[in-house]
């Protein structure tokens, strides 16, 4: 199908030789540190021993280390985390108290945004199954969470899941 179109008298100056120059719109990145769905890196620990996680890369290389079986070990969010809308695997990514996550994780006040699942197992979150003892704290989540599971589904955005004698302090969750 052909069509014309006018041009106003701002577009004059653009016009040469008959052609129109277009100028191409530069859209902004996903946000900062943006993840590419994939990549996982170790983060550096300060001198408690504590992991110091700055990018979703970082992040998601402690998710992959919980649901490894390093259940215990503690970390701190030292910027905001932007997920891009990438399928995520939660921390603690088991329907057992044996493997949930353990360690005290804290958000200090930053925000891990567009995190999004769509999943037939349970429990999802950014914390899949916190166990007896876990403590999240001074965190902030976006996204989107769907649990589909036939029977026992549990789906939230801090956590799906969490035991007796666990601790949510200071959350904050705006997923849908």
């Amino acid at each position: 199908t052909r069509s014309s179109f006018s041009l106003g008298s701002a577009d004059a100056a653009d016009v040469k030789d008959g052609v129109l120059d277009v100028k191409t719109a530069v859209l902004p990145k996903a946000g900062e540190n943006a993840w590419d769905g994939k990549t996982k890196t170790e983060p550096k620990k300060d001198d408690n021993g504590v992991y110091l996680i700055g990018t979703a890369e970082e992040l998601a290389w402690f998710a992959q280390a919980v649901n490894n079986g390093q259940r215990t070990i503690n970390a701190k969010l030292t910027a905001d985390i932007e997920l891009a809308g990438y399928d995520w695997t939660p921390i603690g990514n088991v329907s057992s108290s044996s493997k949930g996550y353990k360690g005290t994780f804290d958000g200090d006040g930053h925000w891990v945004k567009n995190l999004y699942m769509n999943s037939s197992s349970y429990p999802v979150g950014l914390f899949g199954y916190l166990n007896t003892g876990a403590v999240v704290m001074g965190l902030a989540v976006t996204g989107d969470v769907t649990c589909t599971a036939s029977s026992n589904a549990r789906a939230g955005g801090v956590a799906g899941h969490m035991e007796d004698n666990t601790t949510i302090a200071n959350c904050y969750s705006a997923v849908n």
